[in-house]
């Protein structure tokens, strides 16, 4: 898999339902572990789409959710849905190194979309994920 088979959208986490496993994505920076949120009536046999949602620079994974709100469209529509933080730079503000013009300001060259496809990997070694369904935006 790569970068071209990636969906970033922005969300933030707000509901509860269903089971939340939470997933690991290895020893990539941010090394924390990311809850993966499931529709309740969602069948473990049929796969699913999945939605990760990605913070802008200074929030988090859960405070992005606040203001987007995108779980409950999730669960609506039968997407698992996750909401990774970002790394923290040396003034305490999260971000997601993009590209080289955003955000890494302290040049830590954090390589975040190995750790995006590595994460969506682990979701889908836990969850039955459509492949079709994950795609570059």
């Amino acid at each position: 898999m790569n970068s071209a088979h990636i969906m970033v959208t922005f969300a933030l986490v707000a509901a509860l339902a269903g089971p939340m496993p939470h997933v690991h994505a290895g020893d990539q920076t941010p090394p924390e572990d990311v809850l993966v949120r499931v529709p309740r009536d969602l069948d473990p046999n049929e796969p699913a789409p999945l939605l990760i949602l990605l913070h802008g620079y200074g929030m988090n994974g859960t405070s992005q959710e606040f203001w987007w709100r995108l779980w409950p469209v999730a669960r609506a529509n039968g997407f698992l849905f996750a909401a990774p933080t970002g790394s923290t730079n040396s003034d305490g503000k999260t971000y997601w190194n993009a590209n080289h013009n955003c955000c890494d300001f302290d040049d830590a060259d954090v390589d975040h979309v190995a750790y995006l496809l590595q994460l969506i990997e682990s979701i889908r070694s836990n969850h039955h994920v459509d492949p079709q369904r994950i795609q570059s935006q």
